[in-house]
This record gives structure tokens, C-alpha cells and sequence, in this order.
């Protein structure tokens, strides 16, 4: 128990809270895989084409949004002490209007489908802001001083900023007013930058030395990456996006990757240092996760050194080599602990010695996780090749993705089965019903 001192466990929300996001998102990993099967292999030569715009937004809203929504519920309690307001009701509504607004967007940016994007543009603003204005009012009354609590009201400013873009942006495709493209980048910048890297960070200070058994991040690190890494936020889009002041977006640049690649290193280095020697699946994630950022940080530099690097390559490897490997391995990870704390945490209250519960291990088996890792690795490399010869491996890549999908899928409900029967045994032993 000695990992999880600092952690507010009794404010942990109820198991459903987090987990309807989560058991969410591998269907919108099986509908990016469907897209990458079936869709003409030339629509993947231009990132402005339909089944580009259709498979970007499966990835960051269906994938990554929804898990980090999910996660995002969950962490604030736990981590900051401090329970968001009407969190059944809140996850409740947020997941009910997620999931439509995702596949309507994709719908209408595939298929043009002017009513489609229109109801995403109603669906898609309230499920963010229902959960985002929760988690804000949660962290406000924290008394929490853990580096994380800023971060996270960072990453949320960040994700409203991503919001009214995105928003402007959609308002431009139903034809309100001519498309603005040069804020699509801009756009993309706040989601996977600010948004996503922001609240990966915040959430690995804690979960990586929890789960990885590691040393503690350096403080200095934890204290200054966010405000410094929101500045270069604001400096490269002053510079590029308003300013028009090249050298103003290049330190802009600089900052952040420096930033990026830093936070990498130490990462990597923790990892080494780590007290538990056993193979981890999950660790394997997070080791890819750090490799591919920086390998996406050296990609964008050769790029605007003129190197012939295709344009969306560096995009890729952050969003499905970093994000994606990141989310993958705290899902491993988070799923089987809040399993174990629900248990473990019902049968005190029933007044019963918590023997014979599962573990993490047992909550979701280390073969699990250790097969999906080799062929989401494998994907990658697929998914990597569409730059060059979408034509043989967008077919394997989007089959290979929808094993992944189910895979994810599977292993993610076993963990709610076990969750379920010995919740039952606890609740007939307990006399609980």
C-alpha cells in the first residue's frame, strides 16, 4: 500500500464512472480499422481527402478523447482529493453524447453529410464541456499542492481552446462562413500538444513511479514543465498563426521540443532505475510511447531542414507511436487497479477480510497485454508505410487494427466479468444483496 500513499482512495468515483468511456473506445479503434480496410488506398495520399479527415478524428475523439475523458474522471478524485460534482451524472451524459457526436462528425466529414455535422457540432461541445466544467469546479475546491493539479487545469484550458477551433473549423464545413484551413493546424496543435501532453504528463508524475515501481520525476521538472511548455504553446501560435513572425514560432518550437524530449529522457531513465525487474507488457508501451516522441521530435526538425519527410509522418508517430502507446499502457494498468481498489474497497465496507480477490495480474494476465503491444507494434510499422505505399499495407493495417480493437475490447471486459462475480461473492457473503 506504500505505492499508493498520497492518493485520496476513498474519493475514488463508482467503477462505472470511468469505465463506460473506456469500454468505449475500442469501438471507435474497430470503425478506424474498418476505414483503413475498405477505403480506396488513394484517399490516402493527400490528408485533406475524406478518409483522412474521417480516420484523424476516430483516432484523437473516439480513441484518445474518450479514453482521456474517462481517465480524466477518475484521476481528479484520486489524485487531487476532491470528487466531481454529480459524477455518475456527469459521466452518464457525457458518454451518451460522445458517441453519437464522434460518428456523426466522422460521418459528415466522409460522406458530406451537411445535417451530420451539424448535430456533431451540437453533440460534440456539450459532451466535452459537461465533463470539462466538472472536472474544473473539482479542481478548483482541491487543497491538493501535487504539481498534477495544474497540469490538469492546464490541459482543460488547452482542450477549450482545441474546442472553439475545432468548432470554427466545423462551422467553416456547414458553409457559416468561408473554411478557415490555416487554423487547422493551429487546431491540431492544441489538441495533440496542449490537450493531450499536458494531461499525459500530469497523470504519468504519479502513475509511472505507482505502477512502474520508479524513482519519483525530478521536482524541478514536475513544477516547470506545464507553465513552460503552455508558453511555448502561446509563443508558437502568436508567432505563426497571428504575428506571422518566424523566428517567434521557431523558438516557440525549440521550447516545446526541448521540453518533449526531456521529459522523454527522464522518463526512460526512471525506467532503468526501476526496483521491480519482472518483464511488464505495459512498460514495454511506455518505452515505445518515449521512443516515438522522439522520433517525432527528430522528424519535424529534419522536415524543416528540408528533408523529404513526408508531411503527416511526424503527426503519426506522436498521435499513434506516443499517445496511442501511452494510453494503451496506463489502460493496462489502470483498469485491473480500480478492479482491485472496488473490491478490496466493498468488502471492507461490508465488514469482510478482502482474501481471495483478484490482483492486478489476475484482473487482466500479463499475456494479454503483452500480445497486443507486438501487434500494435507491428500496426505502426503499417500504419507508418501509408506515407509511402498506401496501396499494399492500408488493407493489412486496417484488418491488424480491427484484431486490435477486438483484442482491447475482450481483454477489457474480462476485467469487468472477474469485477462482477466477486463482486456478487462479496455482496452473498456479506449479506448485501
Amino acid at each position: 500500500m506504500s505505492r499508493y500513499a498520497g492518493l485520496s482512495l476513498a474519493n475514488t468515483p463508482p467503477l462505472e464512472v470511468p469505465l463506460r468511456f473506456f469500454l468505449l473506445a475500442p469501438w471507435f479503434l474497430g470503425a478506424a480499422g474498418l476505414l483503413l480496410l475498405t477505403a480506396d488506398p488513394a484517399q490516402w495520399l493527400n490528408r485533406w481527402t475524406p478518409a483522412w479527415l474521417g480516420l484523424t478524428h476516430l483516432w484523437v475523439l473516439g480513441f484518445m478523447l474518450v479514453v482521456m475523458l474517462g481517465a480524466l474522471q477518475q484521476v481528479v478524485p484520486i489524485l487531487l482529493g476532491s470528487a466531481l460534482p454529480a459524477a455518475e451524472r456527469v459521466s452518464r451524459w457525457g458518454h451518451r453524447l460522445i458517441a453519437p457526436g464522434v460518428l456523426f462528425l466522422v460521418l459528415g466529414l466522409f460522406i458530406g453529410c451537411r445535417l451530420c455535422l451539424g448535430a456533431a457540432a451540437l453533440l460534440l461541445p456539450a459532451a466535452v464541456l459537461v465533463v470539462a466544467i466538472a472536472a474544473l469546479v473539482a479542481i478548483s475546491r482541491s487543497l491538493s499542492e501535487h504539481p498534477s493539479r495544474y497540469y490538469l487545469a492546464l490541459a482543460l484550458l488547452a482542450l477549450m481552446v482545441t474546442l472553439v477551433l475545432g468548432g470554427w473549423l466545423l462551422l467553416g464545413h456547414l458553409g457559416w462562413w468561408p473554411l478557415p484551413r490555416g487554423f487547422t493546424d493551429l487546431h491540431l496543435t492544441w489538441g495533440l500538444l496542449g490537450w493531450t501532453v499536458l494531461l499525459v504528463t500530469g497523470v504519468a508524475w504519479q502513475v509511472v513511479p505507482m505502477f512502474q515501481i520508479t524513482p519519483r520525476y525530478p521536482g524541478l521538472l514536475m513544477r516547470w514543465f506545464a507553465p513552460l511548455f503552455f508558453f511555448g504553446l502561446l509563443v508558437w501560435s502568436g508567432g505563426r498563426w497571428w504575428l506571422h513572425r518566424p523566428w517567434l514560432e521557431l523558438a516557440g518550437q525549440a521550447l516545446l521540443s526541448a521540453l518533449l524530449i526531456l521529459f522523454a529522457l527522464v522518463t526512460l531513465w526512471l525506467q532503468t532505475r526501476r526496483r521491480r525487474r519482472i518483464p511488464d507488457a505495459t512498460l514495454d508501451f511506455w518505452r515505445l510511447a518515449m521512443g516515438s516522441l522522439l522520433l517525432a521530435n527528430g522528424l519535424w526538425w529534419l522536415r524543416l531542414a528540408g528533408m523529404a519527410i513526408p508531411e503527416l509522418l511526424p503527426v503519426l508517430v506522436f498521435a499513434a507511436g506516443f499517445v496511442g502507446s501511452a494510453i494503451l499502457g496506463m489502460l493496462y494498468k489502470i483498469l485491473p487497479f480500480l478492479v482491485w481498489l472496488h473490491l478490496t474497497s466493498r468488502a471492507q465496507a461490508l465488514g469482510l477480510v478482502p482474501r481471495g480477490l483478484p490482483n492486478m495480474n489476475q484482473a487482466i494476465p500479463s499475456a494479454r497485454p503483452r500480445l497486443l503491444f507486438r501487434l500494435y507494434l507491428t500496426w505502426l510499422l503499417l500504419l507508418s508505410g501509408l506515407c509511402w505505399w498506401p496501396q499494399w499495407v492500408a488493407r493489412p493495417a486496417g484488418a491488424l487494427l480491427l484484431l486490435l480493437a477486438l483484442l482491447l475490447g475482450t481483454h477489457l471486459l474480462g476485467a469487468v466479468r472477474i469485477h462482477k462475480s466477486h463482486r456478487a461473492r462479496l455482496e452473498r457473503e456479506g449479506g448485501g444483496g
